[in-house]
């Protein structure tokens, strides 16, 4: 009597309970749903959860399992008391306990519900309260101005009848007159030559301050808008923009080499002042 009662109720729960639990272990795709520097607290949480959904799913199998014995026992009772209480009671406990379980999860669910979305019973953008999801939140960056380039006013180049006027071109680039060197550059070149060291190894036909190839070129203080010039823009050949002309001397070896005429005039620059500047073929020296 009692198998034909209770078989049927045993057989269709466990078929009830399984069936559904053989698509929580393909749906978990394991407990770490991250690899290595992926992962984040996010994950973790995520993680847990998914420890808790295998838990729940466990608890049913060993709840099928207690249906499955508590129904055997009471089709093996044979009218025997003690054993049918026995199995009855297994039958009770487990529907107790898997009663107390799905009340936990749907208390928290109505809670939820209540609470959130001004009690409306809506979680809004949001699937069920136990389901946790992870985001990748990309911060917008602007992008970085692109670089600009500085403009310099240009100023057109003279024109051939503006190259012949010497005020203009000094006037406009900061020139010196023609031929023309600055108070006390030959002091300057005195005071080495007064050496014995230096001036006996110094070309002093070859001692150079202004341009002499290109003499127009202190006018522009050797910019090229009016032809070549031998020195390089803003020389101390050309006075640097100081109006005052050449500040600068080439000192050329005669006879001796260029190195030796160099070692000559450092030893003599703590007495004479200036710049030493040795360019291979010559001693180049500011004041």
């Amino acid at each position: 009597m009692y198998m034909k009662k209770y078989l049927p109720f045993a057989l269709s729960t466990l078929v009830m309970i399984l069936v559904p639990l053989s698509s929580v272990d393909a749906q978990a795709g394991g407990f770490v749903p991250c690899d290595g520097p992926t992962c984040s607290a996010c994950d973790l949480v995520s993680m847990i959860n998914r420890i808790i959904i295998w838990l729940f799913g466990f608890v049913f199998v060993v709840f099928a399992v207690l249906m499955v014995v508590a129904g055997f026992g009471l089709v093996t009772s044979g009218g025997n008391q003690s054993a049918l209480d026995a199995a009855k009671s297994k039958f009770q406990n487990a529907l107790i306990g898997i009663i107390i379980m799905m009340a936990a999860w749907l208390i928290v669910d109505t809670l939820l519900r209540a609470i959130l979305a001004g009690g409306t019973g809506q979680i809004l953008n949001y699937g069920p309260w136990s389901e946790v999801q992870c985001f990748v939140q990309t911060v917008p960056s602007e992008a970085p101005a692109a670089p600009t380039t500085p403009t310099t006013p240009t100023t057109p180049p003279p024109t051939t009848a503006q190259c012949q006027d010497d005020a203009a071109l000094m006037t406009q680039y900061g020139g010196s007159p023609v031929g023309v060197e600055a108070p006390g550059l030959q002091n300057l070149i005195s005071c080495y030559l007064a050496d014995p060291a230096v001036s006996a190894i110094t070309d002093r036909g070859q001692l150079y301050t202004v341009d002499r190839s290109h003499p127009r070129c202190s006018l522009t203080n050797g910019n090229t808008v009016c032809g070549p010039c031998s020195h390089s823009a803003n020389s101390a050949h050309y006075g640097r923009g100081s109006g005052q002309g050449a500040r600068a001397v080439d000192f050329n070896a005669s006879g001796g080499s260029e190195s030796a005429l160099y070692n000559a005039i450092r030893a003599r620059q703590s007495a004479c002042g200036g710049t030493l500047l040795f360019e291979g073929d010559h001693t180049h020296i500011t004041m």
